[in-house]
């Protein structure tokens, strides 16, 4: 029986490992890219809700992967936004 897999589940067993490969940072898009198996990159592809490279910042949010530094440009990006609609 073939197991399931999504590029979530993927994500959440793969990217620790990925990390200590990478001396304990997140890998970029491209480091991703590069150690991800080609059927999972497949999956990624037919399924865009799921595709880590198109939200690679809400994909890394998703996984609890977000540096403090990622928050703050979150957060000034979000200001940042509100300041032109007023």
């Amino acid at each position: 029986m073939k197991k399931i897999l999504s590029v979530s589940m993927w994500g959440s067993d793969k990217l620790p490992l990925l990390k200590e490969l990478l001396d304990g940072r997140v890998p970029t898009r491209m480091e991703l890219f590069t150690y991800m198996e080609d059927d999972i990159y497949q999956l990624c592809i037919r399924n865009s809700k799921e595709n880590p490279f198109r939200r690679y910042f809400d994909y890394r949010y998703d996984l609890g992967e977000l540096s403090q530094e990622d928050h703050r440009n979150a957060e000034g990006v979000q200001n940042a936004a509100s300041i032109q609609h007023i």
